[in-house]
C-alpha cells in the first residue's frame, strides 16, 4: 500500500480516537513524520522518534511506523484499571512499545516485560533506561508451561519477530529460556497482555493448572490469538472454555477476508 495511503487511514483513526485536540496533533505530526523518513531515512539503524514524552527506538522505520499504528493508533491495549498503580504483566513486549502505552496510561503501573528474543529484548531495555521508567522489570526468556528451554524460530528478516511455532517465522533456529508465567504473579494481576506468536495456550495452561486464571487473581487479559494457524486443527472452543468456566466474559476483534487462512485474532478478557 503506498505510504500516505497508509498515512491517510491512520490520520481519520486518529481523528477517532478519545485524545485531547492537542494529543490528536501530536499523533498526526508524528506519523506524518515517520511517513517521511520511512522514504529517506529507511535502512538508518536504530531508528528514533518522540512521541508523548516518550523516545523510542527500533530497528528501521517502517518497523518502528507499524508499531506506533498498531499500539497508539489502533488503541489496542487501551484499558480501564480501578487503581492509579496497575499491575501488568508485557507478554511478548517487543520492543516495548505496550509497555510505554501502559505507562503512558498509568505512570505509576509496576509491569513486568517479557521477551525472549535477543535483539529485540536489546531494543526494550534502551527503550526502558531512555525514558527513565520506574517499577519495570525486563525478562529475556519466553513464557511456557513448564521452566527449561524451548526452540525458538528468530527472523532472519529484520522484522523482530520470534516464535515457538516453524511457520510462524522464516529465520533461524535456536533455544531460549522458558519460565511460567505463574512464578511471576505474586498478587493481583490487573492486566495481562499476551502476544506470544502461538504460545499463548502454554501460558494459559499454566495459569490454569496453577489455579491462577480467575477474577480473584487477574482482572483482565488482552490476547492475541492465532487462528489457523497452518498444519494446526482449529481448537478455539477448546482455548476459550477455562475462561468460560473461571467466569470472564470475552469480546474478540478480528478482521476476516478468506477461508481457511491465517487471522489474528485480539480477544478482551474481563
Amino acid at each position: 500500500m503506498n505510504i500516505f495511503i497508509e498515512l491517510w487511514r491512520a490520520i481519520l483513526k486518529t481523528t477517532r480516537l478519545p485524545l485531547s485536540i492537542s494529543q490528536k496533533f501530536h499523533l498526526i505530526f508524528v506519523l506524518t513524520k515517520l511517513a517521511f523518513l520511512k522514504i529517506v531515512a529507511k535502512k538508518q539503524t536504530p531508528a528514533k522518534v518522540r512521541l508523548f514524552g516518550f523516545e523510542i527506538v527500533n530497528y528501521n522505520y517502517r518497523l518502528l511506523d507499524y508499531l506506533v499504528k498498531e499500539v497508539f493508533v489502533g488503541f489496542e491495549y487501551n484499558f480501564s484499571a480501578k487503581t492509579q498503580k496497575p499491575v501488568i504483566f508485557d507478554c511478548g513486549a517487543n520492543i516495548g512499545m505496550a509497555t510505554i502505552f501502559f505507562k503512558w496510561l498509568y505512570p505509576e503501573a509496576t509491569i513486568y516485560a517479557f521477551e525472549p528474543q535477543t535483539k529485540t529484548f536489546e531494543f526494550l531495555q534502551q527503550n526502558i533506561k531512555n525514558n527513565n521508567l520506574s517499577n519495570v522489570f525486563c525478562y529475556n526468556l519466553a513464557l511456557s508451561d513448564e521452566e527449561g528451554t524451548i526452540t525458538f524460530y528468530e527472523s532472519d528478516s529484520q522484522n523482530l519477530m520470534g516464535s515457538i511455532l516453524e511457520d510462524r517465522v522464516v529465520g533461524t533456529k535456536i533455544e531460549v529460556k522458558t519460565k511460567k508465567l505463574s512464578d511471576f504473579i505474586t498478587q493481583k494481576a490487573d492486566l495481562i497482555k499476551i502476544d506470544v506468536e502461538g504460545a499463548e495456550k502454554l501460558i494459559v495452561k499454566d495459569l490454569v493448572e496453577n489455579k491462577l486464571l480467575s477474577k480473584e487473581k487477574i482482572d483482565q487479559i488482552i490476547m492475541e490469538y492465532h487462528h489457523k494457524i497452518p498444519n494446526q486443527k482449529s481448537s478455539m472452543g477448546t482455548f476459550l472454555k477455562p475462561f468460560e468456566n473461571n467466569n470472564f466474559e470475552y469480546q474478540i476483534r478480528t478482521d476476516f477476508q478468506q477461508l481457511g487462512i491465517f487471522q489474528d485474532m485480539l480477544i478482551y478478557f474481563f
